[in-house]
């Protein structure tokens, strides 16, 4: 459908999706959770998939509660038990209903046929978010360097976004070197369409303090937000006001 400027700006009942994160991630766009390795990126991503699923906090961010699918490709069954028992303790909670995992470590398949499966498997569950952890796994046999390569997964994760109706949000790294020089969305590694495609970038960058990140986001459909800094307190991650993410 071509629109016409002036029937597009009649059209009272086009409104922007529910934002899953307020001021964040809206339904049926694409997310990156992006940092240097093991700063505790599949952490995070638990935490943000428990305080969806229950309605409440994310890091600075209220949630919208909702229905989601984390597909987990790199950490053992036990190992996500024990992770989500810890977060759910620390944050006293105890439901966890809305929260759905599937554990494909070890798993042989490639993202066409795994993209297949997944909606095949998800196809009446109507999830709102579905989170991909970690985005390297789907790239065997590709190369992260190669702009074709990282455009045919981009298009596959859209796909996924357009026949289910979720949001998708992965889990990527940075490149080596210190990222802390580079602007935060050329801090991805890999080809820059990673960047230029996804509409919300969120970088953990290593700070001078120990143990602490600031936290950068970027931003497509929403206003702009400061940067901030967020501490590694075992199983979550907390603000820290006082420390200054420069």
């Amino acid at each position: 459908k071509i629109d016409s400027a002036n029937a597009l700006l009649a059209d009272r009942t086009l409104a922007a999706p529910t934002e899953l994160v307020t001021g964040l991630l809206h339904c049926g766009t694409k997310g990156v959770l992006a940092s240097s390795s093991k700063a505790g990126k599949t952490w995070l991503l638990l935490d943000l998939a428990v305080s969806i699923a229950t309605g409440t906090s994310f890091l600075k961010w209220p949630t919208t509660a909702a229905k989601l699918l984390f597909i987990n490709f790199e950490i053992y069954r036990a190992f996500i038990k024990d992770r989500l028992h810890k977060i759910t303790a620390r944050k006293g909670l105890t439901d966890l209903s809305n929260l759905y995992i599937w554990t494909l470590r070890a798993q042989g398949a490639d993202f066409d046929t795994l993209l297949e499966e997944i909606i095949e498997r998800i196809k009446c569950e109507r999830y709102a978010l579905i989170i991909l952890d970690p985005l390297y796994k789907l790239m065997v046999g590709r190369s992260e360097n190669t702009a074709g390569s990282v455009g045919v997964l981009c298009h596959q994760i859209e796909q996924l976004i357009e026949r289910t109706g979720a949001a998708v949000v992965y889990a990527h790294h940075f490149a080596k070197g210190n990222a802390a020089k580079k602007k935060a969305m050329d801090r991805l590694s890999g080809s820059g369409v990673f960047a230029r495609d996804a509409d919300t970038i969120i970088t953990l960058t290593e700070h001078a303090e120990e143990k602490c990140f600031a936290v950068e986001m970027t931003l497509r459909n929403l206003p702009p937000q400061p940067p901030f800094v967020v501490q590694w307190d075992v199983p979550v991650m907390v603000e820290r006001r006082d420390l200054d993410p420069a």
